[in-house]
This record gives structure tokens, sequence and C-alpha cells, in this order.
């Protein structure tokens, strides 16, 4: 957990560009502190860790469970967009939807582990700094999602999502986790709080469908993303099932699709 905390202070410093004495200023304490933590040397008070979270606008205080922090972009409600210092070349319009970092969490972070080079090569060419990846609600350009699951493709043999060991170690899987579900219908109602890509729709026990939302099937046909990514968003409430329950896994016998709707069943 400690070094959770550390990718955290460091990032969301970051995100307000501020130095560790600006930043140790607004929370009451020595800059020699922050440098402490951020380097996982020291882990934080709890009333330190809880002004932390209140000054910089963090959303869910028990982040440091999953390893990123969501944030409240919009600094007043007339704010119709937000200029960030890790994509400094866009600003996203708080009006539109796009894909969060915490959408493809698990690819990133496989990523990280089977092909940090072409990772760190991808976030260079699109001049993003890495850190973006601690802040869970932040969104991505549509066309560094494009190039990450293109190198996805590469990593992944067989398009077979089911071997990869997503963990989940995101806000979907530690609020599904401590909300301890034990069904995928609760996973699913769970997943379509969190995502506005898709919307899905629990059948019965042993089958759901889903549907991409227009205003993303549009933006997925136009980049052609390929089955791959859509496999996994359609797989994700099954996926995030299947980790919460390791010892009774439900093979999917079937996917398919019928015009924008697809469906999964499993035994």
């Amino acid at each position: 957990m400690i070094t959770n905390i550390a990718n955290i202070f460091k990032a969301v410093r970051n995100f307000y560009g501020l130095q560790q004495t600006e930043f140790a200023a607004v929370l009451g304490v020595t800059q020699g502190s922050i440098s402490k933590i951020e380097a996982s040397i020291m882990k934080p008070e709890m009333a330190l860790w809880f002004k932390f979270t209140k000054s910089f606008h963090i959303l869910d205080p028990c982040c440091c469970e999953y390893g990123g922090v969501e944030i409240n972009l919009s600094k007043d409600k007339n704010q119709s967009s937000f200029q960030s210092p890790f994509v400094p070349q866009i600003a996203f319009d708080l009006k539109k939807n796009y894909v969060l970092v915490k959408d493809i969490k698990p690819i990133l972070d496989l990523l990280k582990k089977e092909a940090a080079v072409q990772l760190k090569l991808i976030f260079e060419g699109y001049k993003i700094n890495s850190r973006i990846l601690y802040i869970h609600n932040h969104p991505l350009p549509i066309n560094f999602v494009d190039e990450v699951l293109s190198c996805f493709n590469t990593v992944v043999s067989n398009q077979d999502l089911e071997k990869i060991d997503f963990e989940f170690n995101t806000s979907y899987g530690y609020s599904a986790q401590n909300l301890k579900m034990n069904n995928l219908r609760d996973c699913i109602q769970h997943i379509e709080k969190e995502t506005k890509i898709c919307k899905f729709y629990f059948d019965n026990e042993n089958l759901y469908s889903v549907k991409i939302s227009k205003e993303f099937s549009s933006v997925i046909d136009q980049l052609d993303f390929g089955d791959l990514f859509t496999e996994y968003l359609i797989l994700l409430p099954y996926l995030l099932q299947q980790y919460l329950n390791k010892n009774n896994k439900r093979p999917i016998q079937e996917m398919k699709v019928n015009q924008n709707e697809w469906m999964v069943a499993f035994s």
C-alpha cells in the first residue's frame, strides 16, 4: 500500500503542477515529509491522508487500496473544459464522453509488464505524462487509446482475454470487492454505473447482453478498434466476476452479435 500512496502523491502533485514545497505548504507539513512519502519511506498519518483527499478534491478516500485516484476535474459547475498538464496539447471537453484511464487500466497494467518499452514509446510519441495512469477518471486522447490497443493486440496471443490476469487493481475492482459482490448481476449493475461506454442487460444467471453506447459506437467504427477492444468491453463484467470468484470459474459457452447488440452466455 505504501507504494500506492507514493505514486498517488506524486501523480496528484504533478497533476496540479506543484513543487514538493508548495504541495507540503497546502498540507501543512514539511517538504522533507512529502519527499519521504513519495519515496515510499514513510506512510502518511490518517489525518494527513484525509487532508490530502479533501484539499485536492479526491472523490474516494479509500483510493490508496487500488493504486490510483479519481479527482473532481471541474473546478466549478460552469466549467466546460479543462487543460491537463499530463496531456498539455489537448483541451478536454467536459460535456463529452471519453475513454477514461480506468476503462483500459487492466490493459495498460498488462502492457507495463509485457511491453514496457513499446508502451513508453507510445506515451512519449503523444507527449503524455505516464503518471496519468494514477488518475483513474482522467480522459484519454482517442488516437492514443487506439495505439495502445494496437500494441495490446500484438501482446495478447489468439485474442484470448480470459487468460489475462486482470487483477482489477482499479476503482472497479476495489468497489466490487468492498461491496462483496458475489454474482454476475451485481457486477453488471456496478460496471454499468461506472462506465458510459456500454449498456449492460442481465437476462438470466447464465446470460447477459451488451450494447455499445451510440456516442462510442461511431468512434469505435471510425478508428477500427477491431474485435479485441470490443470483446474486452463486452467481457468486463464477466472478467470482474471471475476475479471475485476465483474458486468458481464459469467458462464462456458462446458470444454472438445481433446487429449492435452482443450476447454472452456461459455455463
